[in-house]
């Protein structure tokens, strides 16, 4: 932020100036005073702020090009819903910040940091942002940016002393090992024939795992499922299951995967749940797998049935997604959750 200078002081050894030398230090003096002032504040604010601070001077034109050097503008009238911060590359300091501001998009995260833009001379007025990306046209940056908070919807006016100052978000971590996604797809059984997510799976993930809850049928009825493919549940004789831990060979194809195989899951009391792993869903010329352990209360008294579920699906197609339906054709209680995760493929 520069000061004016002030004039050459009097002199007694020159009564004939002394006056006017006089007056025009008295004259000045004001101005002085303002901006040191000013600038004493914007020294406090920015040692206050860490190193990563820049002092500017608002200009409150919205446009897209460089504001002029020392000067910072924002993207809308309404400052804060400005979307883009207009930084030129130098502070009203009358340093150049090129290669510091140019570090602000560095974090591998996706927001990169935080701008907080304060008046040097009153820190009850500011703005926060977040960052996401930095552009370099001639001379400024256009600073991509969200709003998080303000004091007001128009904290500054034209020509405020601010000060911008930068806090940087670390790097985002790396995905473990075959870890898993947030949930792909959340499934609220309805009173209807079928629980579809039919164009869930996508090629980020190979292998999958589907947790069921309290899942319950209109009346007494087996669970079972069937992959999508291209979007359609595939009713085919593709299936090869094999129920319960004893093993063996597996010959014959069914139209689908038997989850409740044995007993019926009742309409009333605690349903069926169940943990389900889909193996080398999007190669085509593999072995498609399903395996996974299914419980489900059969009688009311209660009592309740553990089964292991195994198939084998040679079909030369990339799975997209499944159903869920009753062998016997009845309805979904309104009832349970559905979750599908997909698991990293690093």
């Amino acid at each position: 932020m520069p000061i004016t200078s002030l004039p050459t002081p009097p002199s007694t050894s020159n009564p004939s100036t002394f006056a006017a030398l006089a007056d025009g230090l008295l004259a000045a003096l004001p101005t002085f005073v303002t901006e040191a002032n000013a600038l004493a504040a914007a020294i406090t604010a920015m040692v206050a702020g860490g190193a990563m601070t820049i002092p500017y001077t608002f200009d409150s034109t919205t446009s897209d090009a460089d504001p002029g050097a020392g000067k910072l503008r924002l993207s809308s009238a309404t400052q804060n819903t400005s979307t883009v911060i207009r930084l030129d590359v130098a502070g009203s300091d009358g340093s150049t910040w090129t290669s510091v501001i140019d570090t602000w998009d560095d974090s591998t995260s996706t927001i990169k940091g935080f701008i907080r833009l304060v008046k040097a001379t009153d820190a009850t007025k500011w703005l926060i942002f977040s960052v996401s990306s930095i552009a370099s046209p001639a001379g400024y940056k256009n600073i991509t940016v969200a709003p998080v908070a303000s004091s007001a919807a128009n904290p500054f006016v034209n020509g405020d002393p601010l000060v911008a100052y930068f806090t940087a978000k670390g790097d985002k971590g790396d995905s473990a090992q075959n870890g898993l996604s947030s949930p792909l797809a959340v499934l609220t059984p309805t009173a209807a024939a079928n629980v579809d997510a039919l164009n869930v799976f996508t090629a980020a993930y190979d292998n999958y795992l589907i947790l069921g809850q309290g899942i319950l049928p209109a009346a007494s009825d087996s669970l079972q499922l069937r992959f999508a493919v291209a979007g359609a549940a595939d009713a085919g004789s593709n299936y090869y299951n094999q129920s319960g831990e004893a093993g063996g060979a597996i010959s014959a194809a069914t139209t689908g995967v038997v989850l409740t195989s044995g007993a019926s899951v009742v309409s009333t009391g605690k349903g069926c749940s169940f943990a389900l792993q889909i193996l080398n869903a999007n190669d085509a010329a593999s072995l498609k797998v399903l395996g996974g352990k299914v419980i489900w209360q059969n009688a009311g008294t209660p009592t309740f049935v553990l089964n292991g579920a195994h198939t084998a699906y040679p079909a030369a197609n990339v799975i997209s997604g499944v159903r869920f339906f009753w062998g016997s054709g009845n309805n979904f209680a309104a009832t349970g959750k559905i979750r599908i995760y997909g698991y990293n493929n690093t």
